[in-house]
């Protein structure tokens, strides 16, 4: 991960020096850039599974999702800036059944990856 990190701020601070001073005065993001942000996802209800025990019912059910992400932007012209980021996630999952005396939590971790291109209508 803290390979990934330097990659991404190497690549920036590199392409940096190939936008000129001024940058691209019609592109909103005008200049290369990293970004930071921090996610957070809360969804609970209940949910019955029918068909592996019929009568069972879940209740509780919850999760919980964060993320921190690691971003760049680089405008490579007037019009166009291309992206990408790198996230890193952790989930927590509990359920807890009602029929039964039965409670059981998960935690799992893992990473996002997203690259893309934004285009400007700005002539």
């Amino acid at each position: 991960m803290k390979k990934i990190v330097l990659m991404v701020t190497l690549f920036v601070l590199v392409s940096s020096n190939h936008v000129s001073a001024r940058g691209f005065v019609n592109n909103p993001d005008r200049f290369p850039s990293i970004g930071l942000s921090f996610g957070f996802s809360s969804l609970g209800g209940d949910a019955a599974f029918p068909g592996v025990v019929p009568s069972t019912k879940i209740v509780g059910v919850d999760t919980q999702t964060k993320d921190l992400t690691l971003d760049f932007r680089l405008p490579v012209s007037h019009s166009l800036t291309i992206f990408g980021g790198i996230s890193v996630i952790r989930d927590e999952f509990g359920i807890d059944v009602n029929s039964v005396n039965f409670e059981q939590d998960r935690e799992l971790e893992g990473y996002g990856v997203r690259f893309g291109a934004r285009f400007y209508f700005n002539r």
